[in-house]
């Protein structure tokens, strides 16, 4: 008779700056048990990140990973059996391993949807798409624009497009006060 699988993807809750540690923890463990011809249930563990772009102190851009959902990890496991009972050696095993703090639902952890995960994974999926500026922007805050035929220009935001990730910037050319739009990653935070 053909086993049906149960594994499910499910969220732990885990100590904020540890989700990597974590993550690593768990796969180690999962490779270790599975040279040694054990299945410990754990099929899968991500922790789901996007690229952002980032100045450093010396204006030079930096593109890093950031992760989406902080002090959670993501995981697929085999947590209970084909009669819905739970399985104590993959529970504990989870539960115990450092910087876990439990699973989203408690003692009775909730299963996520597959197509939620396909969402959530999603988000941090897309390699081919420019890293999203890390900097968030204010109305009336004042920008220099770093790069482009306003370079050096000083102005104050006036319209932010989160989505199209564009500033409509005010600045002083030919004496009067004129709208330019310009892409997040071309400006940066006036020093005052």
């Amino acid at each position: 008779m053909e086993e049906l699988d149960t594994a499910q993807w499910y969220v732990l809750q885990v100590m904020s700056g540890q989700e990597n540690r974590v993550c690593k923890s768990l796969q180690y463990r999962t490779t270790v048990d599975q040279s040694n011809g054990i299945d410990n249930g754990i099929i899968e563990v991500v922790v789901p990140t996007e690229r952002i772009e980032e100045r450093k102190g010396s204006g030079k851009k930096v593109v890093r990973d950031r992760k989406l959902y902080p002090g959670y990890v993501l995981i697929k496991v085999r947590l209970f059996d084909s009669e819905d009972k739970l399985i104590p050696e993959t529970w504990g095993l989870i539960r115990e391993t450092n910087g876990i703090i439990g699973f989203i639902g408690g003692e009775h952890p909730v299963p996520l949807p597959q197509e939620e995960i396909d969402k959530m994974l999603q988000q941090g999926a897309e390699e081919n798409v420019a890293p999203k500026p890390a900097v968030e922007f204010t109305l009336g805050e004042t920008v220099v624009i770093r790069e482009g035929a306003f370079e050096n220009i000083e102005g104050t935001v006036v319209k932010i497009d989160q989505i199209r990730q564009i500033l409509g910037v005010s600045i002083n050319m030919f004496g009067s006060s004129t709208i330019v739009e310009i892409d997040y990653r071309q400006v940066d935070r006036s020093v005052q």
